[in-house]
């Protein structure tokens, strides 16, 4: 069962425990992680069943779907959204199309969108090639993604100390001459 209406895990209702989602022909286990049992929001909930939806979707169709932590993801066939809905019926369009959302805007799927590469199908099999204007967009996404992740590790990371001016012994003698005449 994916939760339809924001209760899913780490939602009160849940209580923390283990939960178990059924999306046909396989079930995942999901154990609510610190984060989740604190403050759960709607947007949180929703990635939460969208990440389940992959995982599902990786167990039903491994040779399309790659692992989420994989470096470089193959590029989906054009339109995978419509196949994927109608062979996971049980899971609501929305919840899909955001999942796959999800896997086709990160650093991996753009990294695999390059000109020539063989798209493919949920079987695996190849349905197309990554044009050369397909493979300019994903790498103008790839620089923004990277632009983003260097510019908010810039606003996570103080600023250097200071570095300290260096005193040279020209400069001591001079302060030490100021000091001597104002003591005078």
């Amino acid at each position: 069962m994916v939760p339809l209406n924001g209760a899913g895990p780490g939602h009160p209702d849940d209580g923390g425990a283990r939960k178990q989602i059924d999306t046909g022909k396989c079930v995942q286990s999901f154990s609510p992680t610190p984060a989740t049992t604190q403050a759960p929001n709607k947007r949180r909930l929703r990635y939460e069943a969208a990440i389940a939806v992959l995982l599902a979707a990786r167990q039903r169709f491994p040779n399309a779907i790659a692992r989420l932590d994989k470096t470089i993801r193959p590029p989906l066939k054009i339109g995978v959204h419509t196949d994927l809905i109608a062979a996971m019926p049980e899971i609501p369009a929305e919840l899909i199309e955001l999942a796959l959302g999800i896997y086709t805007t990160c650093v991996a799927y753009h990294a695999g969108c390059t000109e020539g590469t063989a798209r493919v199908d949920l079987d695996g099999q190849s349905d197309g090639v990554v044009t050369a204007d397909e493979a300019a967009h994903a790498a103008a996404a790839l620089e923004i993604i990277k632009a983003r992740k260097r510019h908010s590790a810039e606003l996570k990371s103080p600023p250097p100390p200071p570095t300290p001016k260096r005193i040279t012994l020209a400069a001591l003698r001079e302060a030490g001459q100021r000091r001597r005449a104002g003591a005078s």
